[in-house]
């Protein structure tokens, strides 16, 4: 008799954010706010939480008054990464976190391309890590538009899924 274990392919980060619902229960909720400057940058922070917020992902970007994450933009042509995010957690929750574009290369991106890399930090936001494949989580910018991807995929939504 043949078994077959379930795989699965996304990687999450160390901690989640508390007081959200049991895994597999909708929503989760985070509270984001858009502190970018340039109007390229706020575009793709919008396009970004659109994709996940109308996607079967189980958690929703908040855009509050009063907010946990903010949404920024540098302009660096020194700093190769095109968006980075950074976190401190403590016993498995989030405690604080920042998140960045690097508005020195996505306005040289097509839409697609800036609203992925948002996308992209978007699930680091929501705990998501790195993964291999077409999938939003890929590190890298060129491979996720190689792959057309610039929402949430199966497996992103799956990582998202087992957290929340």
């Amino acid at each position: 008799m043949f078994t077959t274990n379930q795989a699965y392919a996304y990687h999450l980060e160390p901690a989640r954010w508390n007081g959200q619902p049991a895994p597999g229960t909708c929503c989760a909720h985070v509270t984001v706010g858009k502190e970018a400057t340039h109007a390229t940058s706020l575009t793709a922070w919008s396009n970004g939480i659109t994709a996940w917020n109308s996607s079967p992902a189980l958690i929703l970007f908040d855009q509050p008054s009063s907010y946990k994450v903010g949404l920024a933009d540098i302009d660096d042509a020194g700093n190769s990464s095109d968006g980075r995010t950074t976190y401190y957690y403590l016993f498995g929750y989030f405690t604080s976190m920042s998140a960045w574009l690097n508005y020195h290369w996505i306005k040289l991106y097509p839409l697609s391309k800036s609203q992925g890399v948002a996308a992209h930090e978007l699930g680091h936001i929501a705990g998501l890590d790195h993964t291999n494949g077409c999938v939003l989580m890929v590190p890298d910018s060129p491979t996720r538009a190689s792959c057309g991807i610039s929402t949430p995929q199966t497996d992103d939504r799956n990582g998202i899924a087992a957290m929340y």
